[in-house]
């Protein structure tokens, strides 16, 4: 799940203010990684909150919804840093049944005292992070386990682990770096999980394959965007044209209006609007 900023470049339905200061649309979006398919997406206001509980839980549910029910017995849910919530948590491990297993990883937003506790690590708790492939980044990137010495862990959900990886900044982040990543040279990004360990999956409870499975986020399939990608960041650029379809086929008829039920060509040029009957 993630969400992403569309621009608007007319007065469209529901379209306002961003964060970055733009105007459109701030959808959240729920793909699935095994068909890269997109199984939820509402097409929110700009000025919609990136880590609204409410509307990550409705995605959510819609989302698991559109899975066939054979294919809801275990599910692996990966969100970004906005899903780091206590009511987010709370729902995902609510979501686990007699026959259905729910295992997640979520982004964490970083702190003073996560800062704290990374910077208690010794050097020889890092080791090297894992690529797509499975081949080791040497030098590149390292993980660590962060459990035990984060206190921030006594006020969440039981059974929480932290994983933290370390990458060197690009010229993009220099200037956001904060004082622990200036004086070390490293740029610090962790992850929340509650898998101990995945049944008959080799080393799946080790950091290194628990930070690479965060990673590997579903790309969406377009037309024109089918090779593969290796950025961690794919889903944050879905294509604005199938963005605007997707929401357009699945919303429903709003009250004195007409639904959408675009495909081909004119799906992905048309641009929604306010249909007066």
């Amino acid at each position: 799940m993630d969400a992403t900023l569309i621009t608007a470049h007319s007065d469209e339905q529901g379209a306002a203010a961003t964060f970055k200061k733009g105007y459109g649309h701030h959808p959240l979006g729920a793909w699935c990684a095994n068909t890269t398919e997109s199984l939820a997406m509402p097409l929110r206001p700009g000025n919609a909150g990136s880590n609204t509980v409410s509307d990550h839980i409705r995605v959510l549910d819609d989302a698991i919804a559109q899975l066939p029910a054979s294919y809801r017995r275990k599910i692996l849910i990966r969100v970004d840093g906005a899903g780091a919530t206590h009511d987010l948590m709370t729902h995902l491990e609510r979501l686990n049944r007699t026959r259905r297993n729910v295992r997640f990883t979520v982004g964490w937003t970083i702190t003073d005292a996560d800062e704290t506790a990374i910077a208690r690590l010794p050097e020889t708790a890092w080791t090297d992070s894992l690529g797509q492939d499975g081949t080791a980044t040497t030098g590149q990137a390292h993980t660590a386990e962060l459990t035990g010495l984060d206190q921030r862990l006594d006020n969440w959900n039981t059974g929480l682990r932290l994983i933290v990886r370390r990458t060197r900044p690009s010229a993009r982040h220099a200037k956001n770096r904060t004082a622990l990543e200036r004086s070390t040279g490293w740029r610090y990004a962790i992850v929340a999980t509650d898998i101990g360990r995945l049944g008959r999956v080799a080393g799946s409870h080790q950091p290194q394959w628990l930070d690479a499975l965060h990673r590997a986020h579903a790309q969406p399939a377009t037309e024109d965007t089918r090779s593969p990608d290796a950025s961690p960041d794919v889903t944050r650029q879905p294509r604005q044209p199938q963005t605007r379809a997707a929401d357009g086929r699945v919303q429903k008829p709003r009250p004195g209006g007409v639904g959408l039920a675009l495909d081909g060509p004119l799906a992905q040029s048309a641009e929604l609007r306010t249909f007066n009957p």
